[in-house]
């Protein structure tokens, strides 16, 4: 896959980095200001405590400084089932 031509920025939430085009980031960013953590509790009933809000930040990134590894981008990611099911 050749280097994306659009520009191109990388969002940090909390301990991910995902990389993404600069005008959905930014919208990400835009949306991450009205979050917050929580973490939840599985007894019943459920509950949520509510934390502080997570480390957001977005840095722009240079095509040069983006490396594709052989074959990145070329698979789509496997969607998952909401109902699992036994391997026989």
């Amino acid at each position: 896959m050749a280097t994306p031509t659009k520009p191109m920025c990388c969002v940090t939430i909390g301990h991910m980095t995902l990389l993404m085009q600069a005008d959905k980031g930014m919208k990400l960013v835009e949306l991450m200001l009205h979050a917050v953590e929580c973490e939840r509790g599985y007894r019943i009933p459920e509950k949520y405590m509510v934390g502080d809000q997570p480390r957001v930040e977005l840095f722009m990134v240079k095509p040069g400084q983006i490396h594709m590894p052989p074959g990145a981008g070329e698979s789509m990611p496997v969607r998952r089932s909401r109902d699992p099911r036994l391997l026989k």
